[in-house]
């Protein structure tokens, strides 16, 4: 192979995001790098590839010549690591899934520990992380996800949905009085996510604004629930939890709260991997009804 061709995911990545220290975040590189090997690639070619300009780095007529063959280069590699990919899970039968944190602790691990049962041979692998992993790029086989995957080349299928209801453990209803209305769930200490995108309803989110006293603050699905559980308040959580913990009450019902979809993704070449198919159908039949 010719030296320049580890510089060309450099090259691609400056095109597509137009700056430097962009392709470096794109990249999990740093801006120095991206910057050095720009130079070596144009230095190997002789040419230059980028103007430097006010918003970043914008192609040359060069540059916008030789987009689409790296574009290639790019895409054969790609190529070439899916096969050797899929070749390893055959052998291995290796399958990464992926899952925010509740849902993979409290739904998901039981379910693969089924699915390990019945598949002996094959090694589940659970990434558990709030931040959607990029199935394209194979960081995980298959992800469950909240929400419609937006990248268009993945599989994807609606598989069920989640419900909530607020909940408060029975040594905090045992002193408190249980709030007859959600006006009335304003004057208790409530429990939630620090960050509001995180936060699954928007009448939960006026209900925390309005709120007059301290709150519990987590960014953490199972901090919240263990802080409910420990009597520190009320706090709103899927209704799965409701069966997993009999010291948790259910407060007022599910019908005030909008329901959050659930996604099976997966990468397109799920089919040429006969575990992973079978894994993404188990899993479509059981989350069918959480």
């Amino acid at each position: 192979m010719m030296h320049w061709i580890d510089d060309v995911p450099y090259f691609l990545a400056v095109a597509r995001w137009g700056s430097l220290s962009e392709a470096a975040k794109r990249l999990g590189s740093s801006q120095p790098t991206v910057g050095r090997r720009i130079a070596a690639l144009e230095a190997s070619f002789g040419l230059v590839l980028f103007d430097r300009v006010n918003s970043g780095y914008a192609l040359t007529d060069s540059g916008k010549l030789l987009l689409e063959k790296a574009a290639a280069v790019e895409s054969a590699a790609n190529a070439l690591n899916e096969e050797a990919m899929n070749q390893h899970r055959q052998v291995k039968k290796v399958v990464r899934i992926s899952a925010t944190e509740g849902l993979g602790i409290y739904v998901l691990t039981p379910i693969l520990t089924r699915l390990g049962e019945q598949y002996p041979e094959t090694t589940m692998e659970l990434i558990v992380d709030n931040d959607s992993v990029d199935l394209l790029q194979r960081e995980a086989e298959i992800a469950v996800r909240l929400a419609r995957p937006i990248a268009p080349d993945l599989i994807a299928r609606r598989v069920g949905t989640i419900s909530f209801c607020l909940f408060a453990s029975r040594g905090y209803m045992q002193k408190n009085d249980p709030p007859p209305d959600l006006q009335s769930v304003r004057q208790h200490p409530l429990v939630t996510f620090s960050q509001r995108s995180s936060i699954p309803d928007d009448a939960w989110q006026a209900t925390l604004d309005s709120s007059s006293r301290p709150k519990f603050v987590t960014n953490s699905s199972l901090a919240q629930v263990a802080a409910i559980r420990s009597g520190f308040g009320i706090g709103l959580a899927p209704t799965y939890v409701g069966s997993l913990f009999d010291d948790l009450v259910p407060i007022l019902g599910s019908e005030l709260w909008r329901k959050r979809e659930i996604w099976l993704a997966a990468h397109p070449d799920m089919k040429k991997v006969q575990v992973i198919g079978e894994t993404f159908k188990y899993l479509a039949a059981r989350l069918k009804n959480l």
